[in-house]
């Protein structure tokens, strides 16, 4: 449920740099702020999402034939598949909006929140793009961040028709951002770090995940760069 408080995102394309902006924190919006907007077609409609929807329709509509078979109505056994097919929709949704939901922060009290959990925005120490591939489009690009074990959200920087974030709310991203303590997690078989970007790719650390929020296209250098160290 979002508060009477809350500043819903609209997706808006183009406008001027955000980086150019550059307004003090204190001009941004001070109360909560849901960063983004997410649909079922950024979900489903993005990656291998589609393949794995097809692949359990086919599944389900084999069930139904074998009911067909069996002598039960046809109208019986295409509603079952339907139905069906939307019940595990529904119940995928469901679970991913509840594992992540949409980022919410405010600057005022310099918090986070995660569904019903509120964490301060210092506690949140990991950052994860997420790289989305469409067919003849843009990819959808989200960015995830995470509290330790407390917490942990998403935002669509990118959805599936390529609208961004406005520049008022990439702005006030960047500066929660700014105020975690976000670093890139370290193995320990790497102490040093040196294979980090192969061993937790698309990770960020805090000065990349403020870039990121400013200029998502940024997100497929972040990807396919750990891809590239790998092929080396």
């Amino acid at each position: 449920m979002v508060d009477p408080g809350d500043t819903a995102v609209a997706p808006a394309r183009g406008g001027p740099d955000s980086e150019t902006l550059g307004p003090n924190a204190d001009a941004l919006p001070q109360g909560w702020v849901v960063i983004g907007t997410r649909d079922w077609r950024s979900v489903w409609g993005a990656g291998a999402q589609p393949f794995f929807l097809s692949l359990v329709s086919l599944h389900l509509i084999n069930i139904a034939a074998t009911f067909a078979a069996d002598g039960v109505p046809v109208v019986v056994t295409i509603g079952t598949a339907l139905a069906l097919v939307v019940v595990t929709v529904a119940v995928a949704w469901v679970a991913r909006t509840r594992r992540w939901p949409l980022a919410a922060v405010s600057l005022s009290t310099g918090e986070l929140r995660a569904g019903s959990r509120t964490v301060e925005l210092a506690s949140v120490d990991a950052a994860q793009i997420g790289v989305l591939p469409q067919r003849r489009r843009e990819p959808v690009v989200t960015l995830r961040l995470s509290a330790g074990g407390k917490a942990r959200v998403e935002a669509f920087l990118r959805d599936r028709r390529g609208a961004t974030l406005t520049d008022e709310h990439r702005l006030v991203l960047a500066e929660a951002l700014r105020r975690t303590s976000i670093v890139l997690p370290v193995s320990p078989d790497d102490p040093k770090g040196r294979f980090t970007r192969i061993n937790f790719p698309g990770h960020l650390d805090r000065d990349e995940a403020v870039a990121t929020a400013l200029r998502p296209e940024t997100a497929d250098a972040h990807v396919l760069g750990a891809k590239r160290l790998y092929q080396r």
